[in-house]
């Protein structure tokens, strides 16, 4: 399936909790766009669907913003970090929406490909971390990394 075929996927609404079955939904997607090019398992952790509704985020995490996130990343730095190796760590960040992701790359034996398991995800414009960043903007702007 193409990005723009992708883009017209029926996001949930700002303010209204991510459901199971939409994220189950996204992350098939989300696979098929990462398998396609560069050969990745895509997956999210548990911790990831636990986070995903969290009042921590101050605002609602949507699917868009999540797709938006993933896809763009995909599209700009998907080459670099099919290169990563087994164990290496990054965090996706979109500036426009403040959503981070911190993810670790896996060797996924059974499929016999590097896995990009996105660990977690939140809203927060402060978020540190001594990993990598690859920072994206849904306003289809991107941004030098740090």
């Amino acid at each position: 399936m193409k990005l723009n075929q992708l883009l017209e996927m029926d996001f949930s609404e700002p303010d209204e909790p991510i459901t199971g079955a939409q994220l189950d939904e996204l992350e098939l997607y989300l696979k098929q766009l990462y398998s396609n090019d560069l050969n990745i398992d895509f997956a999210f952790a548990q911790h990831f669907s636990d986070r995903i509704n969290s009042t921590r985020n101050k605002r609602q995490i949507t699917t868009k913003e999540l797709f938006l996130l993933f896809a763009l990343a995909e599209k700009k730095y998907g080459r670099m970090i099919a290169k990563l190796g087994p164990e290496m760590e990054g965090v996706l960040r979109d500036i426009n929406s403040q959503v981070n992701s911190p993810f670790v790359m896996k060797w996924n034996r059974d499929k016999g490909k590097i896995k990009l398991l996105a660990k977690t995800v939140m809203r927060d414009d402060t978020f540190k971390s001594k990993d990598k960043f690859y920072y994206v903007n849904s306003d289809n702007k991107v941004r030098k990394q740090k």
